[in-house]
């Protein structure tokens, strides 16, 4: 506040001003922030102050440029929400003016930008990259759209499998078990958070493998030693296991056989395996 003081032919004038804004000068500020396809929109206004006081009276209408697809600025500054669309990034920029009809249609405009980002789309499709019991296992998540970093989570699986979990953009395991498996997963990032439609994942059993590498020699016409035969054993795979003998193999010589898990003399058919 600032006043000075005249003379004039011996009375006094006081003239009353106020430092700052300047008389009549209309000044436009207002609310923008960005969006997200897809996301309710945390809405946008604009107002204005006529000589340093808020302008009740201001009428607001875009002069140049225009608002992102779905947004519409409304005379007293508000803005109505529609289906929102995606624009570049960043949004363009637009101006609002304010008119105030009270004060001789003084008028005041300011530049502003909504950037709308398109939606945020999660891009992993089913079935995930399979894996093995027992092996380390990690696939990719990936994302697309939106804004900002990403920030993935684990929603669900079904059946249980606490040895699943995210790392990162990773879905990883140190020691998956056989079986398969429903899992959803979440992304996050700045505005909006989505979640997948189920992904298959499928950890097949350890492979199969024969354990055994040798067995111990035979005398022709002796009892072939041990007398209990010689055990195959094998590992990984699943269920019971039935063996055979290869066809590229020669046969066996005779008197023995090739029985279930074991090499037993044909002579004594009831040994265990």
């Amino acid at each position: 506040m600032m006043r000075m003081l005249f003379k004039w032919a011996g009375a006094v004038v006081v003239a009353v001003g106020c430092a700052g804004a300047a008389w009549g000068q209309v000044v436009v500020s207002g609310s923008t922030p960005n969006g997200e396809v897809g996301v309710a929109y945390p809405g946008a206004s604009f107002s204005a102050t006529d000589s340093g006081s808020p302008c009740s009276s201001c009428t607001f209408a875009v002069t140049a440029g225009s608002l992102p697809s779905g947004l519409t600025l409304n005379s007293d500054g508000s803005v109505t929400i529609g289906s929102l669309g995606a624009t570049a990034v960043p949004g363009p920029t637009f101006t609002v003016t304010a008119t105030d009809p009270d004060n001789g249609n003084a008028t005041g405009s300011a530049d502003f930008s909504i950037t709308i980002f398109p939606a945020l789309l999660i891009t992993t499709t089913s079935p995930l990259p399979g894996g093995t019991q027992g092996v380390g296992y990690s696939a990719p998540l990936a994302a697309t759209d939106g804004t900002g970093s990403y920030t993935w989570s684990l929603v669900s699986v079904s059946p249980s499998a606490p040895w699943l979990s995210v790392s990162g953009a990773s879905l990883t395991a140190s020691t998956p078990l056989a079986g398969t498996y429903s899992v959803t997963v979440q992304v996050n990032d700045s505005i909006a958070t989505v979640s997948s439609s189920a992904l298959t994942l499928v950890i097949s059993p350890p492979p199969l493998v024969i354990a055994t590498t040798s067995i111990p020699p035979g005398e022709a016409t002796a009892v072939y030693n041990p007398p209990s035969g010689v055990s195959l054993l094998a590992t990984g795979g699943t269920g019971s296991y039935t063996w055979s003998l290869d066809a590229s193999s020669p046969p066996l010589p005779e008197a023995l056989r090739s029985a279930q898990q074991a090499y037993s003399p044909a002579r004594q058919p009831q040994q265990p395996l």
